[in-house]
């Protein structure tokens, strides 16, 4: 089964926005196994340099705070992982939707610290990697639907690094350039 995580997604597998937004990020990795695992040492490196008095700042009224952005991540990331496993096992059903700004306020985020976050993370991702791990090609390319788009498990796989390079970037130039 290795060379099935070789070649980056097909676009065409995954939601017209998703791919314009998150596909950007990827185009430095050829293994989907081999991005996963990369990402997620990166991004928790990253975590861990965010300094403590930043991770309560909100750079505007009504916007997350860095502990926020990153419980999205790690949302977004189960979500996908559900949505991957659904279609890998051939599930054809059109996936809900979610509303990423009703769960925030449900996130127990005044309760959480920083170094639980990044262990959920890193456990959150090692449970991607070991999904991911049982997949074929077969189970990697069929086409479902979310939320009335193409999904497929590949795109699922890329989409979870892009979003969390997305989400980087983002911490980067808005709560931590000032």
């Amino acid at each position: 089964m290795k060379n099935h995580f070789f070649g980056q997604p097909n676009p065409e597998h995954a939601p017209k926005w998703a791919a314009d937004r998150y596909f950007q990020y990827i185009t430095k990795y050829s293994d989907l196994k081999m991005a996963l695992e990369d990402n997620r040492h990166h991004f928790i490196d990253f975590l861990k340099s965010i300094p403590e008095d930043k991770w309560n700042y909100r750079y505007g009224d009504n916007k997350w705070t860095i502990k926020g952005v990153v419980s999205h991540v790690l949302d977004t990331e189960r979500i996908f992982q559900y949505r991957a496993l659904r279609h890998s096992r051939h599930d054809a059903t059109d996936l809900p939707g979610f509303d990423e700004n009703a769960y925030e306020p449900h996130s127990n985020l005044e309760n959480r610290n920083v170094d639980d976050l990044i262990h959920e993370f890193d456990v959150v991702r090692l449970a991607t990697n070991v999904l991911f791990d049982s997949m074929s090609k077969e189970n990697l390319d069929f086409v479902g639907r979310a939320n009335g788009q193409p999904f497929s498990a590949r795109s699922a796989g890329w989409m979870i690094i892009g979003h969390v390079m997305h989400h980087e970037k983002i911490i980067i130039e808005r709560y931590l350039s000032n």
